[in-house]
């Protein structure tokens, strides 16, 4: 089946960007440990707790990101995790009829084709630990889809990236057909793995708030 979504970045997209901004200067707000609700329009939700958080938000396409990084001397360092929230719109009426988790195994299946296509085949990185599986936050069922990216010319010999993406399907997904996407990555030096801690997105899924 092909998927044809609406608001959002594929994954791949996103890695490059993560990767490119990784040891730039940050020009993000910086909330300071300070609670700090993210109004996106369509929905809104509390920004990760903790004071390394800084934040770039984008209310004309829906889209918030938040970077946690390791200082030092010469500017960001690894570790560096980030999170980025974003809806997707389910276009095709002829798909309106699909329950979430036929949509939800579209939507990966088309973010894999997508990381293998532009990311796999193109020598950028390896990818290692492919599993789509589900879970339970608040008696409500979170699709997901993790992995791990290592090696090509975008990680080299010494980084890797462990990432996460969640699918939440509001109550009125069948009314609004949208859906709402968080995906949490970690980047490491291969000789200093830090795991990957996905609290931080539970915490802003649970902090959805649909309008």
């Amino acid at each position: 089946m092909k998927f044809s979504y609406g608001v959002g970045i594929n994954v791949i997209l996103l890695i490059f960007a993560i990767i490119s901004y990784s040891h730039a200067a940050s020009d993000s707000l910086v909330h300071g440990g300070k609670e700090q609700i993210i109004d996106l329009g369509l929905f809104k939700f509390k920004a990760p707790s903790g004071e390394e958080w800084s934040s770039n938000i984008n209310t004309e396409s829906g889209e918030a990101q938040f970077k946690k990084q390791k200082k030092s001397i010469f500017g960001g360092d690894l570790p560096l995790t980030l999170i980025h929230v974003s809806y997707n719109s389910v276009l095709k009426e002829e798909m309106w009829k699909l329950t979430e988790k036929e949509i939800a195994d579209d939507y990966r299946n088309g973010e894999k084709a997508n990381m293998f296509i532009q990311g796999v085949l193109k020598g950028a990185y390896r990818l290692e630990d492919l599993k789509e599986d589900s879970i339970n936050i608040n008696e409500k069922t979170i699709y997901t889809f993790s992995y791990k990216q290592m090696d090509g010319r975008s990680f080299g010999d010494d980084k890797l990236a462990e990432s996460i993406l969640y699918l939440y399907f509001p109550a009125n997904f069948k009314k609004s057909h949208s859906f709402y996407r968080i995906l949490i990555s970690q980047f490491s030096k291969k000789d200093k793995i830090v795991p990957l801690d996905p609290s931080p997105a539970i915490e802003v899924i649970n902090s959805i708030q649909v309008k």
